[in-house]
């Protein structure tokens, strides 16, 4: 009597880069590929280097935009369910060093900005679980990377990226659960701040009083600065008022609040940016007063306040000012649907 044998789908390929990268093409055409290749991924998430080789083929330029995307998105889920030690089909440590190490390098230099976001997102969850034990020299690379942006921080895209990529690493560790993750961010806090607010200055020194157009790119970069500036002057220090750097800084930003306000009635495209950052300096001082209440008082409230208040005095009296209180905002600084005067970022 004869046998037959079913072939499963995904069951038989041997891992090669071509093979990858044949599946990867194929899950963006259809639904059945798309569950075949699914398939396929899951079967060679046992198989060593496989990882790796997602990472490389997200590396490599010359693929398609989207191919590159799958790449990067597969990585990021893997390192989700596999990177502890614990995990089932962990990780190997080898092939660990490889991808973390490569990690911050392709990501400063990634020309798209949502494949950024990805590796951004991803990078930030190995720095939750390798700093400081296992990668104590993260934080190391990623100041030097934010020393090279200040020393040309009209490299627009190296800027942006570098940010967006410290921006989620702080995010990641403020979120931690363990008091322990929360210290391993505190322990950097203070040269942090001194790199990251240098490199805020020159970005914010690039726009608000060049001659000419206004220069939207640095706007984006010291926007971005200042939103990454708010999380570490937030969760990176347990006592704000008695850190010298953090006094400093802290009267530096009421004094830009009051040259934003300024800067906005310079032309249309200015009211937009300033009042961007007007905002995050807001949530700023929101979140210091729920969260750190004394240290917010110690530094010095009463003028943040008044001019604060100031602010609504004369936004109530402009005839274009749309606005409810958005109670999203009031439990998350992040969660914005709608804000003064502008809906998107232009």
């Amino acid at each position: 009597m004869p046998s037959f044998s079913i072939e499963v789908e995904g069951e038989a390929n041997p891992l090669s880069r071509q093979v990858l990268l044949s599946h990867l093409s194929s899950s963006l055409s259809s639904h059945h590929n798309l569950k075949t290749s699914a398939q396929q991924f899951s079967n060679w998430e046992r198989t060593s280097g496989y990882y790796a080789l997602l990472q490389d083929l997200y590396a490599d330029f010359s693929l398609p935009q989207e191919v590159r995307f799958q790449a990067i998105i597969q990585l990021k889920n893997g390192i989700d369910k596999h990177w502890k030690k614990h995990s089932q089909h962990a990780i190997l440590q080898s092939e660990k060093v490889v991808i973390r190490d490569r990690a911050i390098s392709l990501g400063v230099h990634e020309p798209v900005q949502s494949l950024a976001l990805q590796n951004a997102l991803m990078l930030a969850k190995i720095v939750r679980y390798e700093y400081p034990n296992d990668w104590p020299d993260v934080f190391t690379t990623i100041i030097e990377h934010l020393r090279k942006a200040s020393q040309d921080p009209a490299a627009y895209q190296y800027t942006s990226n570098i940010l967006m990529i410290l921006l989620h690493v702080i995010k990641e560790l403020a979120a931690g659960r363990l008091q322990k993750t929360k210290r391993s961010l505190q322990l950097i806090s203070s040269e942090l701040l001194q790199v990251l607010g240098t490199l805020y200055l020159q970005t914010v020194e690039l726009w608000i009083n060049a001659p000419g157009e206004l220069d939207m790119a640095a706007a984006r970069n010291s926007h971005s600065a200042l939103k990454t500036l708010r999380r570490l002057l937030v969760s990176g220090f347990e006592h704000q008022h008695r850190e010298a750097e953090v006094k400093q800084f802290w009267d530096l930003l009421q004094d830009h609040q009051q040259n934003f306000w300024i800067t906005r009635q310079r032309a249309e495209a200015y009211e937009v940016v300033a009042t961007k950052h007007l905002l995050q300096l807001a949530k700023l001082f929101l979140e210091m007063a729920r969260q750190h209440p004394a240290p917010f008082v110690l530094l010095g409230s009463m003028e943040i306040l008044n001019r604060s208040w100031t602010i609504v005095n004369e936004c109530a009296k402009l005839p274009n000012v749309n606005a409810t209180f958005d109670w999203e905002v009031y439990r998350d600084g992040d969660s914005l649907t709608k804000t003064l005067l502008w809906t998107n970022w232009p």
